[in-house]
């Protein structure tokens, strides 16, 4: 691997150049008529290729954050149940700082604690599903600490993506539904306090600008690929993350903003994401802002410098979500001992507390 690696890194960095080029010189009318004529999934909401330098730190700030961990439900168990744990951190600079550090772990274990039910159909909450549920509940939880009166500006953080399209696999519309309703629910409770909420990607994969860099008239001229003509040939553009075509932003800058519309038919126009990638000093971060957020300059403005600060002081990474995590996580010590209480709790109610037979082979020594 780190043969292939060193031997296609020229190559990188003469596309990465090249989509670069194509960046700085990119009109912002031709690209998003572009995405609106081939449906893309990114249009540019600012010049595409703007920077903005950080502005002035607010004299004191509160800084929310939610995170989470979960123990599986796991079927060869000798109960079917599972253990969503969200962590928070509140912490506020200035006159009167002081922090706030919590965990609220919880056991779900009832038939509708275990479905996603839609009259006839239903759909286990376990893996990508268990990931929409705690990621759900860290929105809400956010929403809750939005709750408490402040005197100072307010900026919550989650981490990772607030387009919420990427946790179900199939075609699972009502699973899909029932989720995005309570995440838009805890969204539009913020909007309600007017704080803004970021969406933290550290070291982002998404190539949503390059593929926006795509549609451009220029590059389909010199791509047949992208043109439609020849499915099989190869794009310059292709494979290239957008943190590298951001990787020359300066220490606190930021790009131009872009939507992301691959979930406009479910949100409203006031929470489709926007995003913009920003310097954070050790790393090109990816940021996520509802539209209502995105459209007003002084909360752009706030959002970009709490999160500089906060990189700063949390080394590289912003402190409030890691102080979050912290609270969030499940040991694997944590997850024997559960395993325990539940077979305490069978067996003390005269209940199996035996695993399924697969499960008692893998841990039987037998030959």
């Amino acid at each position: 691997m780190g043969d292939h690696l060193a031997a296609t890194r020229a190559a990188t960095q003469d596309r990465t150049a090249r989509a670069r080029a194509l960046l700085a010189t990119a009109d912002m009318a031709t690209l998003a008529a572009a995405a609106e004529a081939r449906r893309g999934a990114t249009r540019p909401v600012e010049p595409p290729a703007e920077r903005y330098q950080p502005a002035a730190l607010p004299a004191g700030y509160r800084v929310l954050a939610t995170d989470g961990s979960d123990i599986e439900p796991d079927r060869h168990g000798p109960a079917l149940c599972y253990v969503l744990n969200l962590g928070w951190a509140v912490i506020e600079y200035g006159a009167a700082p002081h922090a706030e550090l919590g965990n609220a772990p919880r056991l779900y274990y009832r038939p509708e604690d275990l479905y996603v039910r839609d009259g006839g159909r239903q759909a286990p909450i376990q893996g990508s599903r268990l990931g929409a549920k705690r990621s759900v509940s860290e929105m809400q939880r956010l929403a809750e600490l939005a709750d408490a009166p402040a005197t100072v500006p307010r900026v919550a953080l989650s981490d990772g993506l607030l387009l919420f399209g990427a946790y179900w696999e199939g075609p699972e519309g009502f699973v899909r539904d029932y989720f995005i309703a309570q995440f838009k629910a805890a969204l539009e409770q913020l909007q309600a306090r007017d704080v803004p909420v970021a969406g933290y990607i550290s070291r982002p994969r998404g190539a949503d600008v390059m593929g926006l860099l795509r549609l451009d008239p220029r590059h389909q001229a010199e791509c047949a690929r992208c043109a439609g003509q020849s499915p099989t040939g190869e794009c310059a553009l292709e494979g290239l993350a957008d943190r590298l075509l951001f990787d020359d932003l300066a220490p606190g800058e930021r790009s131009a903003l872009f939507e992301s519309r691959t979930l406009a038919q479910h949100y409203p126009p006031e929470l489709l994401p926007r995003f913009f990638y920003l310097n954070v000093g050790r790393e090109v971060a990816r940021v996520e802002l509802p539209a209502w957020a995105a459209e007003r300059s002084e909360l752009v403005a706030r959002v970009q410098a709490v999160l500089v600060d906060q990189c700063q002081r949390g080394q590289g990474y912003p402190v409030a979500l890691a102080r979050a995590h912290e609270q969030a996580v499940v040991s694997t010590g944590d997850r024997q001992r559960f395993q325990e209480l539940v077979a305490r709790a069978l067996v003390a109610r005269g209940l199996p507390d035996r695993p399924s037979e697969k499960r008692a082979a893998k841990l039987a020594r037998a030959v």
